[in-house]
């Protein structure tokens, strides 16, 4: 008996059958292996960099700073949390005709050095007050002016040393009344606040990556100018963690508040702001008759972007009044 020879059969070799695409498989697994690789270098290098600063000696630190304007006043201008001297130099012109502007960074932030501390106020302020005195603005002629941490920060030089300013404007104050409401309302404006005071160690991580979305096109996501966008990278996590906890979160405001007692102070508070409560500094402002507070309508937390001539047509007035009324002794109300 015969049997008709079988033909070969025409199902593929499915290991033959697409070596194009197994060939791109490749590449992609490469790629993103090689992806991941440079993600752990850059992360371990960012965090041996501030590992390895040295700490912070008030001596030897000297803060960059700006400092712009001919005009016969001066005023110091003090920027917030993970900003930069950059928030005020774009926006003053208005002032540059009659004021000399001193602008720094903060120690830990923008150009200023970024040494291991505690970055309580005592740091920011043993940093600080060498600049102010080395450029002569501690005559008691100047007006001190602060955003945010800013505003925490011009509070306690006005507390340390009252002589030394003719008045104080604090701008978006962050008064919490205890650390569930700060957690709740950065939290609300920041996932990443929110781990930062969760201590999740997924947002640790992220930081020392941080330079994968330095992008100013990223800018407009997160409401922001560019430049200070791009500046909101310039710190380290002590620095910022540090800041947050033990100078937002840490200082006694009514201890501020008593030692600059006698100078004249202007709360100016965004009505709509989501991030420093308004209640909390309206009522701080309103214990001690020295203190003006003074809510703008339509405003939130960046109420100098977005109003910058409101703003300082308030400062200008509030410039003008101290100079004219001087200083008198302040009581609690």
């Amino acid at each position: 008996m015969t049997g008709r020879a079988r033909e070969p059969c025409d199902t593929p070799d499915p290991r033959r059958a697409h070596p194009r695409r197994r060939a791109v498989l490749r590449w992609l697994l490469l790629v993103l292996g090689a992806g991941g690789v440079a993600v752990l270098a850059l992360g371990l290098w960012t965090y041996w960099r501030e590992a390895r600063a040295p700490r912070f000696d008030p001596a030897t630190t000297t803060l960059h700073f700006s400092e712009i304007g001919d005009g016969p006043r001066k005023m110091v201008l003090i920027h917030g949390l993970a900003g930069s001297a950059r928030y005020w130099t774009g926006r003053v012109a208005s002032l540059r005709p009659d004021h000399v502007l001193l602008i720094p960074d903060l120690l830990g932030f923008g150009q200023s050095p970024k040494p291991r501390a505690r970055y309580d106020l005592d740091d920011h302020l043993a940093a600080l007050e060498p600049l102010i005195l080395r450029r002569g603005f501690d005559a008691g002629k100047a007006l001190i002016v602060g955003h945010s941490l800013g505003a925490v920060i011009a509070l306690g030089m006005a507390s340390r040393h009252p002589a030394w300013f003719e008045g104080t404007v604090l701008i978006g104050m962050p008064v919490f009344r205890d650390r569930a409401e700060a957690v709740a309302r950065l939290g609300q404006h920041s996932v990443f606040f929110r781990g930062m005071l969760e201590r999740d160690g997924l947002t640790r991580a992220s930081h020392y990556v941080r330079a994968l979305w330095r992008w100013p096109w990223l800018a407009p996501l997160f409401g922001l100018p560019a430049d200070i966008y791009l500046d909101a990278m310039d710190h380290t996590w002590n620095s910022l963690t540090g800041t947050l906890d033990a100078t937002i979160l840490g200082t006694d405001y009514r201890a501020l508040m008593a030692g600059a007692a006698t100078v004249p102070l202007l709360f100016l508070h965004g009505q709509d702001d989501g991030v420093a409560p308004v209640a909390g500094a309206r009522a701080l402002a309103g214990q001690w008759t020295n203190a003006r507070f003074v809510a703008v309508p339509g405003a939130d937390h960046q109420l100098l972007l977005k109003q910058t001539d409101g703003v300082w047509s308030l400062v200008r007035a509030f410039e003008q009044d101290a100079l004219t009324t001087g200083r008198t002794a302040s009581q609690t109300r």
